[in-house]
């Protein structure tokens, strides 16, 4: 009963972290409107976000080795309430940067210990569990881009927002500390043992599922939060239309990760992100540089149908290669996935100022195809062939 209930706590973290990161993209014309700055600048609110998350998860991933899951859990969800209250807040850009870098630390705080209990939870089904756990971060996507789409065509508060998802996460924070989560394990020293960081960075494979991770977040965060002005700086759309489009992007994102739970069992770890990453390097060519609008449509819906795979299964092939610090590599994983998902971004708002927005969400594509072509040196990995335990099928 308890990991059931577990379970679900984990789903709905990342169902908030999904909405959450799925509002800041079609909020952004409007806060480049409010503080009259340039692409280049607001790219640093992404930029900023993945500092903040990268030092969380480089030091949260040993820390709840060490003292469990819940302390991390219990304190990021109310550090992300009261910085997105602030962000909602804030009138200065100092204090809205400030503020969306402690948004990224406790999300950091939250990804790392929500993710390291599911690995911990399912030790014999961690792809499907973490695929499925990550399907939730979809749907939450989905949610996220169309009440912003439906509400930004109603009205300009954009701050009324963050104020939701701020009350969000406090009642999030204050259901995780009446559940009973399973203690850290005293019988074995599990603090950062240098030896440790050792033994995984001297793995190929290790290296090449962090470049993974990087290439992963990076194209996903420079699609969420670019989306609404490439398509109406190139193509006029309306904030709702747009975010419709990113509606589709994210449900193709939830429907590829609850195929990829399914597809990590039968076609192992290194086939899964061979197919995600080959796919999506195809789609999104086709959705960026396609002019028709149902090419754009469709080929962003099956971008995020088949980059849906990618981070789950990294984590749970890390788990399996270091099954005694779950917690350390994965957060080593997602360092470098924040690492991505502070400079890709960025890098698109640069080439984008100067050389328009086509080019500068073109350059995700070409991130895809090395990708790609590097994850064909990752090892064969076993077939998952365990049947998923009940309390995930439902």
């Amino acid at each position: 009963m308890e990991q059931h209930m577990l379970t679900r706590n984990a789903h709905l973290a990342l169902l908030l972290l999904g909405i959450l990161m799925n509002i800041i993209g079609p909020t952004l014309p409007f806060v480049i409107a409010d503080y009259e700055i340039s692409l280049l600048t607001a790219g640093t609110v992404f930029t900023l976000m993945s500092v903040g998350r990268l030092i969380a998860v480089l030091f949260g991933g040993s820390i709840s080795d060490i003292y469990g899951r819940k302390p991390l859990i219990v304190f990021g969800s109310m550090l992300l309430s009261l910085s997105l209250a602030g962000y909602g807040l804030a009138k200065t850009w100092l204090s809205h940067l400030f503020f969306i870098f402690t948004t990224g630390l406790s999300y950091g705080l939250l990804d790392i210990a929500v993710n390291a209990l599911i690995a911990d939870l399912y030790p014999e089904n961690r792809g499907y569990a973490l695929n499925r756990l990550h399907a939730f971060f979809g749907i939450g996507s989905c949610l996220g881009s169309l009440i912003a789409g439906i509400y930004l065509s109603m009205s300009t508060n954009w701050r009324a927002l963050f104020f939701i998802i701020a009350a969000c996460a406090l009642l999030y924070c204050i259901s995780s500390c009446c559940l009973i989560y399973p203690q850290a394990d005293s019988s074995t020293s599990r603090k950062l043992d240098p030896s440790v960081v050792r033994a995984i960075g001297g793995n190929i494979a290790f290296w090449l599922l962090a470049i993974t991770m990087f290439a992963y977040t990076g194209v996903g965060h420079g699609i969420v939060g670019w989306l609404n002005q490439y398509l109406s700086a190139t193509f006029t759309f309306t904030p709702l239309a747009a975010s419709l489009v990113l509606s589709l992007y994210n449900l193709g994102l939830s429907a590829g990760r609850l195929t990829c739970s399914r597809l990590s069992s039968s076609l192992g770890y290194r086939g899964t992100i061979l197919l995600c990453t080959g796919g999506a390097a195809v789609f999104l060519g086709m959705a960026v540089f396609g002019q028709a609008l149902p090419l754009i449509t469709i080929g962003f819906m099956l971008t995020g149908f088949f980059l849906a795979g990618l981070f789950p299964t990294a984590i749970a092939m890390g788990s399996d290669l270091f099954p005694q610090s779950i917690g350390t590599v994965s957060g080593l994983l997602i360092t470098s996935a924040s690492l991505g998902g502070m400079v890709i971004p960025a890098g698109i708002g640069a080439i984008s100022d100067h050389a328009g927005m086509v080019k500068g969400m073109g350059t995700t594509c070409v991130i895809l195809v090395l990708v790609f072509a590097i994850s064909l040196k990752l090892p064969r990995s076993k077939k998952a062939g365990h049947r998923p335990p009940a309390d995930l099928k439902g």
